[in-house]
């Protein structure tokens, strides 16, 4: 039974529900979200989010000024049952949504202004209909000069970047077209160069265009929930001065990239668990390269920036006042790329391997297309790509190496126990000068760790094994194929 109070409540509930000031929703995959309007402002969050609470207060204190100290406790069940009674058939994402038919992306909140693409236009319009969800750090984009062309890119991209060559000025160009198709693999930027080089001004650059923040780029999380809740919050996680990764956090971005999502315990609750979705496009930079473990490195797109020479330096305020002027056109000539790419249905020619991204590597052959860039181009662009991937990742990683350096004395074949295996790299590594210690403890250990480097040997090298059951043993067949 409701006390005078709840009854209060809930007959002030009803009334702002009927008058359109609190809207409730239920995603696709069952989180509860809530519009609150009050006479200042239109707060939308989760339910349990404390924008949400205040503004509700604020609310039922605009209602009634009695209401100046609200049960929550009693409210929110009232408001998951409206959520209940609105199901909705997608989720609310953050800067861009895509079903596949509307492309829209965020632009002014405050106005409700989009960009829309679909197979009709490309246009600049107005919705009361709600997609995104946005963080504290939301900021609005300037508006894109729609009338930019896509060959324009190469060229804007050429003069606000601090890139070497025109091959990785085409790569980082595919790439941030890439960024703005929220539903595919798209690799993690790893940025790296000596101190000078501007990272993190480029860092700075490709946010603002991607999805522009109010604050200020940030470092590495000290905690594994904290890197979590920043990948659930954000559609462009930047990490900036990175000095090193540790194996949760880098498994934690790999993740990210393909899509995943973490548990953890709901506050306040011994047994009913939450899930975060982690799924985000990520930038890191450094002074050297931090990404190590193999699972990152082939996810990552990577960049080494050179020092910015004097004569070509700018002071902040010119160098941002360029930048801001031609965005528009930045825009522009982005969107008028992905209204051709989106819905572009045909199959890449001449492209017979993918890497990993497969998905990413495909979009980038449409993108390039548009730059009139031939699919042969791009395609080797991509693999060059990843056979440096493929050799930072063999170069750290002290099993390949003693590994390509026995079979260069055993004339590109081994065959022998996985016990016998670990024997002859120990002898080697001692060969070389590396402590054997760096090396696994147990053949099994052995056996996993040149499984997560199985592909990059083979890419880089020719070299496969084969592994085969022989009564109470494993024996491995290693063979460095002729090119």
């Amino acid at each position: 039974m409701m006390n005078d109070n709840e009854r209060k409540i809930k007959k002030a509930y009803d009334n702002l529900l009927s008058e359109n000031k609190v809207v409730a929703y239920r995603t696709k995959h069952d989180e509860d979200y809530i519009l609150v309007r009050t006479k200042n402002q239109s707060v939308f969050g989760n339910i349990q989010s404390k924008r949400v609470i205040t503004a509700l207060k604020r609310l039922f204190y605009e209602y009634d000024n009695e209401f100046l100290g609200l049960d929550n406790d009693f409210l929110i069940p009232l408001i998951q049952m409206s959520c209940y009674e609105n199901k909705l058939s997608y989720d609310f994402v953050h800067r861009i949504y895509f079903d596949g038919i509307d492309y829209i992306y965020d632009l002014n909140q405050d106005d409700g202004l989009v960009l829309l693409i679909n197979r009709e236009q490309i246009s600049i319009v107005q919705t009361d209909e709600i997609f995104f969800k946005r963080g504290i750090d939301y900021k609005q984009q300037i508006h894109p000069d729609l009338n930019s062309p896509a060959s324009n890119l190469l060229g804007y991209v050429k003069k606000h970047f601090n890139i070497s060559t025109d091959e990785e000025n085409i790569l980082f160009t595919l790439y941030l077209v890439s960024c703005f198709i929220p539903n595919i693999n798209c690799p993690i930027l790893n940025l790296y160069g000596e101190k000078g080089s501007g990272k993190s001004t480029f860092l700075r650059k490709v946010r603002d265009i991607v999805s522009p923040s109010s604050a200020d780029l940030t470092g590495m999380p000290k905690k594994l929930d904290d890197l979590a809740l920043r990948l659930s919050n954000t559609y462009y996680t930047c990490i900036d001065n990175c000095s090193s990764i540790k194996k949760d956090f880098s498994d934690l971005f790999a993740r990210s990239c393909t899509g995943g999502s973490i548990t953890k315990r709901k506050l306040y609750t011994d047994s009913d668990e939450t899930l975060v979705n982690i799924r985000a496009h990520v930038a890191i930079n450094s002074v050297s390269m931090v990404a190590k473990e193999s699972d990152l490195l082939d996810r990552s797109l990577i960049l080494h920036l050179s020092r910015v020479e004097s004569e070509e330096m700018l002071t902040e305020e010119k160098l941002w006042e360029s930048f801001k002027k031609d965005m528009p056109q930045i825009l522009g000539s982005i969107f008028n790329i992905l209204s051709e790419v989106l819905f572009d249905d045909a199959e890449p020619i001449e492209t017979t391997r993918l890497v990993r991204l497969a998905d990413w590597h495909e979009k980038c052959i449409k993108i390039g297309r548009c730059l009139d860039i031939a699919e042969r181009e791009v395609d080797t662009i991509i693999w060059n790509n990843q056979h440096n991937v493929n050799r930072i990742t063999l170069d750290e990683d002290i099993i390949s190496y003693t590994l390509i350096s026995m079979l260069k004395r055993k004339k590109g074949e081994y065959t022998g126990s996985m016990s016998e295996l670990l024997k002859t790299l120990k002898l080697e590594a001692r060969q070389l000068a590396v402590s054997d210690s760096l090396l696994p403890k147990t053949p099994n250990h052995l056996s996993a760790r040149l499984r997560k480097v199985q592909s990059n040997l083979e890419q880089e090298y020719g070299i496969v094994y084969s592994i085969k059951n022989k009564g109470a043993f494993k024996e491995i067949t290693i063979i460095k194929k002729k090119k």
